[in-house]
């Protein structure tokens, strides 16, 4: 099974531009929600909507609300464009951790880490990668708090329910790596790393299931090759990727 890296978070761009993010939201120009994805709003046009909507009190006297949102927001473009350029000249704080984390200074990957989340508590992204960094020292209680933490604070992210399954499954609570994996795919359908995890999860309770099978009826010739090509299976998901 695989951990993810990172969360689907703005990152630098958004800690610039997300001053302005209400605003552009706002005015339809954007939708930012991360993971989650964002439901098309029903048309509507002037004098034509139902009474008791949305767009009725929008549009009532006659009155373009919409459209001057849209106006609004093109106005804010500017800015946000200034915010992607001042964002650009910004170090990349979480690769700095995780090239500290591959150098093998995790004790000065975590103290960069601390450092960055002091200044930012309500930035998720190097909470999840201090807990990536945790988990991969040896101390998973620790980051299992962290992660917990991440799935109250921002229930709209899927990746840290992705990591607790990968805990869960590494200490062979294979129960609870379930209920974490469907917590994240109800979250994202579509995300391929809990996905292809929720495979080698279902690989390994087949597993299981063959082998007490195979304990309680040693006499069934069908469970030794099945038994065999399950170790085959789950063996190369936990292989390197070939280069």
């Amino acid at each position: 099974m695989r951990a993810c890296g990172r969360v689907a978070w703005p990152d630098q761009f958004g800690r610039v531009a997300r001053p302005v993010m209400p605003v552009l939201r706002a005015c339809r120009l954007i939708q930012y929600r991360p993971s989650i994805k964002a439901r098309p709003r029903p048309a509507a046009s002037c004098g034509a909507a139902t009474v008791g909507s949305a767009a009725t009190r929008f549009y009532m006297h006659g009155f373009d609300f919409f459209g001057w949102c849209r106006c609004a927001g093109r106005a804010c473009v500017p800015l946000l464009l200034g915010a992607a350029l001042v964002a650009s000249a910004w170090a990349d704080d979480y690769g700095d951790v995780q090239h500290l984390q591959s150098e093998g200074k995790a004790a000065a990957a975590l103290a960069k880490a601390d450092s960055y989340i002091a200044a930012h508590p309500n930035d998720p992204q190097m909470r999840f990668v201090k807990a990536n960094l945790l988990s991969s020292t040896g101390h998973t209680e620790e980051a299992r708090k962290i992660l917990v933490q991440l799935t109250h604070d921002y229930p709209e992210l899927a990746e840290p329910w992705n990591n607790l399954a990968v805990l869960d499954a590494s200490a062979g609570h294979l129960a609870d790596a379930r209920q974490a994996l469907e917590m994240a795919l109800g979250i994202q359908p579509d995300y391929p790393t809990a996905l292809e995890n929720m495979g080698d999860l279902q690989a390994r309770e087949a597993l299981q299931s063959y082998i007490r099978a195979q304990q309680l009826d040693p006499g069934n010739a069908r469970l030794a090759p099945k038994i065999a090509a399950l170790r085959r299976v789950i063996s190369a998901g936990s292989a390197p990727p070939a280069k």
